[in-house]
């Protein structure tokens, strides 16, 4: 019987493909998530807990493909910057949000920026498509999910704004 020519888990080489990294990744944060939400009450557990269970499961799937496959893709390094960066945007949205900016106002430059990161750069086109994003979350949490957002320095206008 041939040798198998595929990385075993044992030399190495599946620790450096990036489904491997982001199989743990989700793994750890899913079971983190669902840890914190059985710390709600009974009303308010049952969705992050299933989200954060799916999360969880999603990343086992992709972390047993992985080792079963035994195919090794390289990290990503090139991309790696780009996706500091939108970790860096959705950080400074939560701080936004935290700080009473408002949703409109962190949502609108979150939004700018991912489309800037996406390789958007008509300021014209950028604005309105970040703008019609915003306005649409938030009718969509204010008006149908009947979310209370955050307040901020501009709610005397509407409510979360």
């Amino acid at each position: 019987m041939l040798p198998s020519s595929k990385p075993s888990a044992i030399d190495g080489a599946v620790t450096r493909d990036a489904d491997f990294w982001v199989g743990l990744i989700l793994i750890c944060v899913g079971g983190f998530a669902l840890y914190k939400a059985t710390g709600f009450d009974a009303s308010s557990r049952v969705f992050p807990a299933v989200v954060s269970g799916l999360l969880a499961l999603s990343g086992l799937a992709l972390l047993l493909r992985c080792l079963h496959a035994g195919l090794a893709r390289p990290l990503p390094t090139r991309e790696l910057s780009a996706i500091a960066l939108c970790v860096v945007l959705m950080g400074g949205w939560a701080a936004a949000l935290g700080a009473g900016v408002g949703f409109a106002v962190a949502t609108f430059v979150l939004q700018a920026g991912l489309l800037w990161l996406s390789g958007q750069r008509d300021p014209v086109r950028l604005g309105l498509f970040a703008a019609l994003v915003t306005a649409v979350t938030y009718l969509l949490f204010v008006m149908v999910l009947d979310v209370r957002l955050p307040r901020s320095y501009l709610s005397f206008i509407a409510p979360g704004l």
